[in-house]
């Protein structure tokens, strides 16, 4: 799927129910707004836990939001505290190892950080779908579905910065009545896109996980499964993904 075609099925997401779309959005970047306010007021001790305790987990249940408007279920505001409700401490561990690993990498130099921020793109969705994923096998699954696509998606990001231009311009206006759903929208459509290419699923919406769909059910077998035996986790025969090219789209 290109880049383009991305960006298309997010935008028929937000059109097919405009004003509802948007003012989930809202309501969810306004509760996230105010609970890092909240945490702020307590000095120091406030952020460190915000970043720590809360930011991770409420990515992942952000990006479940933006996973159930994709396969066309409709996101609820309540989608955000998904996190919260299973098995928290391995989100809140996966989340917290993935941000270091990023910034370690980034005191290092800045273009391997950036690497590291795009090889690690994939972790808050497959969370989101699998709130169980141990932290190596998520990081691990994000490294190959982003195999051979991290340029691509830094593009794709590159190709929103007028969108972002016009928000400033608008003091934030564009963002919350269009562009930031219509981002959040095109990135959960990467995952959907990478996922069934590389699981073999052709299709989104394989499946039920672990907050009611069919997300990262794996067709059994673990991550570290191999081929041959048939224990790899879409149950296919030369990669964990079930193919041995890496590479499986066009952004």
């Amino acid at each position: 799927m290109n880049r383009q075609e991305l960006k298309d099925r997010a935008k028929q997401t937000l059109h097919s129910d405009y004003w509802h779309v948007i003012g989930n959005y809202f309501l969810v970047s306004v509760i996230m707004a105010v609970i890092a306010w909240a945490c702020n007021l307590i000095p120091v001790v406030g952020g460190i836990a915000y970043s720590i305790l809360l930011g991770g987990p409420l990515m992942v249940g952000f990006a479940w939001f933006a996973l159930q408007y994709a396969r066309g279920n409709g996101g609820k505001p309540s989608d955000l505290f998904c996190a919260f409700q299973t098995d928290y401490g391995n989100v809140l561990v996966t989340m917290f190892l993935t941000n270091l690993f990023i910034a370690l990498w980034s005191l290092l130099l800045v273009v391997p950080g950036i690497i590291k921020f795009y090889e690690y793109r994939m972790v808050v969705y497959l969370l989101a779908e699998n709130p169980s994923l141990e932290w190596k096998e998520a990081q691990s699954m994000s490294r190959e579905m982003m195999d051979g696509h991290k340029m691509d998606a830094f593009i794709l990001d590159l190709s929103f910065i007028g969108w972002w231009i016009l928000t400033s311009l608008t003091f934030g206006l564009a963002g919350i009545f269009y562009v930031i759903p219509y981002y959040n929208q095109t990135y959960a459509e990467l995952y959907l896109s990478l996922f069934a290419a590389k699981s073999g699923t052709g299709a989104y919406g394989a499946g039920s996980g672990t907050y009611g769909q069919n997300g990262t059910s794996f067709n059994g077998g673990s991550f570290n499964g191999n081929g041959g035996s048939g224990g790899t986790t879409f149950g296919g025969d030369a990669s964990p993904f079930g193919r041995g090219d890496g590479h499986y789209t066009t952004l």
